[in-house]
């Protein structure tokens, strides 16, 4: 059943990606889908991510980019 349901939201992130103007993807191999006790890091993986994403993509996360806070 679980195997079923990620195929479905497999093909759709891959559709949705085609239309992103930038993708984030944290570093969250370590992580299965049913580990809940790595909530925390997984969270904070996603977190530097962004930052990540934000430090090196100013001029289009910052002051002047058409993406509204």
């Amino acid at each position: 059943m679980m195997r079923t349901l990620t195929v479905g939201s497999i093909d759709t992130a891959i559709h949705t990606r085609q239309h992103a103007d930038k993708v984030i993807r944290p570093e969250v191999e370590y992580c299965g889908i049913l580990e809940w006790s790595q909530l925390d890091s997984v969270r904070e993986a996603g977190r530097k991510a962004a930052r990540g994403a934000l430090e090196s993509m100013p001029e289009t996360f910052g002051k002047g980019s058409n993406v509204k806070p």
